[in-house]
């Protein structure tokens, strides 16, 4: 049985690379679809869509609750279970 995870602890949240946060969202159903500047689109089959920025090779965590929280709201998933979904397939 995998821990509790307390969504509110940042500290709990590991930092990712961009390629690890692409696997997420492409197993999430979400495949690139352009490039504006500095910034990955990537739609899901629905016309939703996550962005991801550039050029950063680490995430830090405070970045990934913000994506993470967004990623909720586009799947209809809680953050808990895109938190254990991340750590499952990063």
């Amino acid at each position: 049985m995998a821990k509790p995870i307390n969504i509110n602890c940042r500290k709990q949240i590991p930092t990712l690379k961009i390629k690890e946060l692409k696997k997420v969202y492409n197993k999430l159903g979400f495949v690139e679809d352009e490039q504006r500047h500095r910034h990955i689109i990537f739609k899901d089959k629905n016309g939703k869509q996550l962005i991801l920025m550039k050029g950063q090779k680490d995430i830090p965590s405070g970045t990934l609750m913000q994506i993470i929280t967004e990623m909720a709201k586009e799947t209809g998933k809680t953050k808990k279970e895109i938190i254990e979904f991340i750590m499952k397939h990063k």
